[in-house]
C-alpha cells in the first residue's frame, strides 16, 4: 500500500510538473483552455502532497523497517535508505511550499510565486531519486518504464522551455 501511494503521489506530481510547464509553453493554447489548464496543474498538486502524506502514514504501520514519525518527518533519520528517504522528507516539504505558494500569489506577488516555482525543478529531481533509490520496486521493468518516460517528458518540455525563452530574448532585441 505505500508502495502504491507513493507512485500514485509520483504521478501526480508528475502531471503537475507537465501541466505547469505546457502552461508556460502554451502548449495547450487552443486545445484547453488556461484557466482549466491551470485548476488541473494546482489539482494534481493537491493530490500529490496528499498521496505522498498518505504514503508517509502507511509506511508509519510498516513492520519491516519499522518507521517512525521522527524517521518520517525529520530528513535522513529513517533505518531503511536515510540519504533517500532524507530526500523524499525534503521533497515532499519542497512540494508543499509549492502548492501553498499557490493560496498565498496574491500576498508575495508574482515575481516571488515564479522563483518559488523554478524550485519545482528541484523538487522533481528530488522526488524522482527517492523514487529510484528508494523504492522497493524499482528494478522492476513497470517502474523503469514509468522513470524513463516521465524523465523524458519532463525534460523535453523543460528543454523546450529554456530554448523557446532564449528565442524571445533574441526576436525582442
Amino acid at each position: 500500500m505505500a508502495r502504491s501511494a507513493g507512485v500514485v503521489a509520483y504521478l501526480s506530481l508528475w502531471g503537475s510538473v507537465l501541466w505547469g510547464l505546457m502552461v508556460k509553453n502554451k502548449v495547450l493554447d487552443g486545445v484547453v483552455k488556461p484557466l482549466i489548464t491551470f485548476e488541473l496543474h494546482q489539482f494534481l498538486s493537491i493530490l500529490a502532497l496528499a498521496f505522498s502524506a498518505l504514503h508517509g502514514f502507511i509506511l508509519l504501520g510498516d513492520r519491516y523497517v519499522e518507521f517512525g514519525l521522527g524517521e518520517l518527518l525529520i530528513p535522513f533519520k529513517s533505518p531503511y535508505e536515510p540519504v533517500w528517504v532524507g530526500v523524499g522528507v525534503l521533497a515532499f516539504y519542497l512540494t508543499a511550499i509549492l502548492t501553498l505558494s499557490f493560496y498565498v500569489k496574491k500576498r508575495i506577488g508574482q515575481r516571488a510565486w515564479r522563483l518559488i516555482h523554478y524550485l519545482s525543478f528541484l523538487g522533481w529531481v528530488m522526488v524522482t531519486l527517492h523514487g529510484l533509490m528508494s523504492g522497493s520496486d524499482t528494478g522492476t521493468p513497470l517502474m523503469r518504464a514509468v522513470y524513463l518516460a516521465t524523465t523524458i517528458s519532463v525534460g523535453f518540455l523543460t528543454v523546450y522551455r529554456i530554448l523557446a525563452a532564449r528565442a524571445k530574448r533574441r526576436n525582442a532585441t
